[in-house]
């Protein structure tokens, strides 16, 4: 029965070893063996003092533990120890983990730390300089709250760790200095509660980027309310209203002449503060009349139905309403005031649709019946003109910049152009005896293509003589064509009879 029992209790012991908190070289730990052996530091039952090392890993009977985490309370009221290195694989610092430690002098929280608890370096008087690691991204409250001799305090996170407002309460911290990446710089300095340090520099010497700054606000009044805008968007407002001309009245009536001096600047997180704005708003018994160079009202330009422009100009300025719209037409504005009222102000107009300027181009007419005749058209548009041939001639083809347009010639003669885009060239070219429809009888004969400085003639029977004559009658060109494309080049300003196969072409060039 004894031999039964014992075997018993050593089969349980290790089981509650693993539940209670171990001692480990001078450290208490609660052991934790799931699918990754951990451990978490604990307190001492007899408190820690002197030096102490956090491993990053324990080994407690043949088992490796990883070290993450520094639970609640675990050196708390520890006035004894005197420094604490904390290995780089705490993940967490729980609260009051290290509160009342007064001994410390400084605290290193390594890379591997992403939250550290409230209350968790509380009262660390002792405690002059802090190192805040790079990947803390959570602290909560008064976690560094009344250490009265903090002075240096160094944050290696780019982006500021989310913080309560009350982790410095009581660490004279606007008497500190704070040391941040230079990228960061900015941020730190608009982001509470690290913005109460009183010195905010960078860690590496680098550039730190310039702050840029909200606008100035300006400052109107619109149906009994005070209104701030500010070209910098989604900034917030502080105002201050002050009256000095509010006093007590014993009479019937009490005139209402009253004067509120109105001050506002802007603010963003990441930006500046904007310089301050200032506006005096007095009642003259009918309406309230802002006064001071950032006191504006808002002036809107509405042309045909659509905003144009609004400013914010001040009272009493010169109006000056814009000439153009956003088209460039001229606008017609109906009746405003020559200076700005002490109120907003919208101006109606309506723009003048100006014509297009017309744009033209030459069309050159070499007609051998008529002659050569420039006529200037409208570019952009079609162009109706008339030819007929003379008895014993038909028209064979009209070439415009040496493309056959000659589909486009009615019966009657009349003949519009295609869209003339720019000077253009036409050319008509007459045949002798030629039948009805011209084009359909050249399809087995040759192809005579007239442009501006010659002759192209395709498609020809073998042996095919061509005889050009000018307009004195002679003989320009005597040439046999055997086959393919032949070009014949021609003096321009004359009229030329071409014969080929029989066939008797005119045409001018």
């Amino acid at each position: 029965m004894k031999k039964q029992l014992f075997l018993i209790i050593f089969i349980i012991l290790p089981m509650v070893a693993n539940a209670d908190a171990v001692e480990i070289d001078g450290i208490y730990y609660t052991l934790i063996a799931k699918n990754d052996n951990y451990a978490e530091v604990t307190k001492d039952p007899n408190s820690y003092t002197g030096n102490i090392a956090i491993p990053e890993s324990v080994s407690y009977n043949n088992v490796e533990y990883s070290v993450t985490s520094i639970g609640s309370n675990a050196f708390r009221g520890c006035s004894g120890l005197t420094s604490v290195t904390i290995g780089n694989s705490v993940t967490t610092i729980g609260g009051y983990a290290f509160s009342g430690c007064s001994g410390l002098t400084f605290v290193n929280i390594p890379n591997s730390v992403t939250s550290i608890g409230a209350y968790a370096f509380y009262d660390c008087s002792g405690l002059t300089s802090l190192t805040i690691g790079s990947n803390v991204k959570t602290i909560d409250a008064e976690a560094f709250s009344n250490c009265q001799n903090l002075a240096d305090v160094t944050c290696l996170a780019e982006n500021v760790p989310n913080a309560k407002s009350s982790i410095f309460n009581g660490s004279y911290i606007e008497y500190a200095t704070l040391h941040v990446p230079a990228a960061s710089v900015n941020a730190y300095k608009t982001t509470a509660p690290w913005s109460s340090f009183k010195n905010i520099v960078a860690i590496d010497g680098g550039e730190i980027p310039e702050t840029p700054k909200c606008a100035t606000p300006t400052i109107s009044c619109k149906d009994g309310q005070l209104r701030f805008d500010c070209e910098t968007e989604g900034v917030d407002y502080v105002s201050e209203i002050t009256n000095t001309d509010i006093k007590k009245h014993y009479d019937a009536t009490v005139p209402l002449t009253a004067t509120y001096t109105v001050s506002v600047y802007a603010t963003k997180t990441g930006y500046d503060n904007s310089d301050v704005a200032t506006a005096t708003l007095s009642w003259n018994g009918i309406s309230p009349i802002m006064t001071g160079e950032t006191a504006k009202y808002r002036l809107t330009f509405i042309v045909d139905n659509k905003e144009l422009s609004v400013q914010n100009i001040a009272y009493g300025s010169q109006i000056t309403a814009p000439t153009k719209d956003n088209e460039g037409n001229t606008v017609t504005w109906y009746t405003y005031p020559a200076t700005m009222p002490a109120h907003d102000l919208v101006v109606y107009g309506m723009s003048v649709k100006e014509p297009e300027p017309e744009v033209f181009a030459w069309l050159t007419v070499n007609d051998s019946r008529s002659g050569y005749t420039k006529i200037k058209v409208k570019q952009g548009a079609e162009q109706t003109l008339n030819f007929t041939a003379e008895e014993g001639w038909k028209i064979s083809n009209i070439f415009m910049d040496g493309r056959y347009v000659t589909s486009r010639l009615a019966e009657d003669g009349t003949f519009v152009t295609p869209v003339i885009t720019g000077d253009t060239s036409i050319i008509i070219v007459y045949e002798e005896g030629a039948p009805s429809d011209a084009r359909a009888a050249t399809r087995s004969q040759a192809d005579i293509k007239v442009v501006s400085d010659g002759i192209i003639i395709s498609n020809t029977e073998p042996q095919s003589r061509c005889i050009i004559y000018g307009s004195d009658g002679q003989q320009v060109v005597n040439t046999v064509i055997n086959d393919g494309t032949r070009k014949i080049a021609l003096q321009q300003g004359q009229v030329y009879i071409l014969t080929i196969n029989g066939r008797t072409l005119k045409f001018a060039l």
